[in-house]
């Protein structure tokens, strides 16, 4: 009996054993996928944060003197949790932008996605950079990784007594140039558009100056509107400035954002060419003010309107604003009154018009307060060129300033733009322009079967809400809808000449 107990215990042992042996080498042993049945005790993945980037160079190779190469870095997640504060940097290239791939949106680099960035820069001798990615899991655990990406450059020739490039043996030809050369070209924008056409005429006493500096420091254009430098080769920035560039003026290139400063690399041996224009404009600013009485006898109606967003037919419901061409003065400039006999006298349109401009059309402007980006929202106005008297009299309407439709917008790039100084008819003010909130162009007005064509296309109107102070005055104006004795309650608004480009719009019509 003690025999068949002992017999059992031993086998309970065993077996136990057994089973404890069997856990161990299921949970242990495992190094591929072939070895653990998912069905069967695996052990859970390992979790931790890995990041991983490559990267890669166009061009690969470039010819003596070098040239611009873009860098682009795909970086992954190779871990098990996302990660953020995710960075790129390059050793040798600045800055590193982010192009996309966060597909969620939520600022964290997730096991599925593939983010994306690129770095351009001047290379001029053969050269091996490093990528480092950074990343940061939830836990504090930090990860990184590098790539590596060579570009090579041509050499150029030389002999004995010249100094090579790093990476280029000695030769026994001459020696190349060091130098390129850096034109700039001064011209009349006569349409706004950046580009310099052949029907645009050069400009003369335009200073230009050169950073870093090579001699001459800095240059007046000539009657031609060229300029050049001899340069090392490197990167150079060229910047204008003189009375081309304030007042009426404004600049228009480059096309994408307008500066009067360009930057550009020159190569050894290359003759780079810049362009600067700069765009007059040949209306007023304006100073605007509310009027009284603000009702007409009966509203003005089958009014058809053409501009550049599109047709609509409208009627005027009520008087709004009467504009004063003003000299204005801003940061030291002074912009002098043009026309002093062309007024504005602005009527709100019907709220129940047809044919309402496309949602969402989205302009970029530029004016002497600088550039802003604006949403088309609505026409708000529909402003008339207006003769205006101080005295008991009705002067003849002006014909030398076009009609203007005027659309609220939204400031999709805000910023502050100071107090300005006005002198019109009505006295001197101070103004603090506060923001944007109407854009107004030219328009193709058909009113009782008369049609008003447009006279200049390319100046629009970029009105800013202001504050100030002024006295009420009574005044008699006339144009094509009437003449009306009014009086003037108080400013609200200043009319900036301004150019415009349509970013985006859904008109097709």
């Amino acid at each position: 009996m003690r025999s068949f107990r002992l017999l059992t215990v031993l086998a309970a042992v065993l077996m136990v054993t057994t089973l404890l042996t069997s856990v161990t080498v299921v949970w242990a042993s495992p190094t591929t996928p072939a070895q653990c049945d998912p069905g069967k005790n695996c052990p859970p993945p390992a979790q931790g944060a890995l990041i991983a980037i490559t990267k890669t160079a166009s061009p690969t190779s470039l010819p003596a003197g070098g040239g611009n190469v873009t860098y682009t870095y795909v970086v992954t997640n190779g871990g098990s949790v996302p990660l953020t504060s995710v960075t790129v940097s390059d050793n040798k290239c600045a800055p590193v932008t982010f192009v996309g791939g966060d597909a969620n949106a939520n600022g964290m680099l997730d096991i599925s996605e593939t983010w994306t960035y690129t770095c351009t820069t001047f290379v001029t001798v053969t050269t091996t950079n490093v990528a480092t990615a950074v990343g940061t899991a939830a836990s504090g655990i930090g990860t990184s990784a590098t790539a590596t990406a060579t570009v090579s450059v041509a050499c150029p020739p030389t002999v004995a007594n010249c100094t090579p490039p790093p990476t280029c043996p000695p030769g026994t030809v001459p020696c190349p140039t060091a130098t390129g050369t850096l034109c700039v070209t001064k011209f009349n924008d006569l349409n706004g558009d950046g580009v310099w056409q052949a029907t645009e005429p050069t400009l003369a006493n335009a200073r230009f100056t050169i950073t870093p500096a090579v001699p001459p420091a800095s240059q007046l254009s000539p009657a031609t509107g060229k300029v050049c430098w001899t340069v090392p080769a490197g990167s150079y920035s060229i910047t204008e400035s003189g009375t081309l560039t304030t007042g009426a003026w404004v600049p228009t290139t480059p096309t994408s954002a307008p500066s009067t400063t360009q930057t550009v690399s020159v190569a050894a041996g290359a003759t780079v060419n810049l362009r600067f224009g700069d765009h007059r404009f040949t209306i007023d600013h304006f100073a605007c003010y509310t009027v009284s009485p603000t009702g007409l006898k009966a509203p003005f109606t089958g009014i058809g309107l053409l501009d550049q967003f599109g047709r609509r037919s409208t009627s005027a419901v009520s008087r709004f604003t009467l504009c004063n061409p003003a000299q204005k003065t801003f940061q030291g400039t002074v912009t002098k009154v043009l026309n002093p006999n062309a007024h504005l006298v602005c009527y709100r349109p019907s709220p129940n018009q047809t044919s309402v401009p496309p949602a969402l059309s989205t302009v970029q402007t530029v004016d002497q307060f600088g550039n802003d980006v604006l949403q088309v929202v609505k026409p708000i106005e529909l402003c008339l060129p207006s003769s205006k008297s101080l005295t008991d009299k009705f002067l003849p309407v002006p014909t030398t300033l076009d009609h203007y439709q005027c659309y609220s917008v939204k400031d999709l790039t805000p910023h502050a733009y100071g107090p300005v100084g006005l002198v019109d008819e009505f006295g001197r003010m101070s103004a603090s322009v506060l923001a944007p909130f109407a854009i107004c162009a030219p328009v193709q007005k058909t009113y009782k079967g008369r049609t008003t064509k447009v006279l200049n296309p390319i100046d629009h109107l970029v009105c800013y809400t202001i504050e100030s102070q002024a006295a009420a005055r009574p005044v008699w104006i006339a144009n094509q809808f009437e003449k009306t004795p009014l009086k003037t309650v108080r400013p609200v608004e200043l009319c900036v000449p301004a150019l415009k480009r349509v970013l985006k719009s859904p008109f097709s019509g």
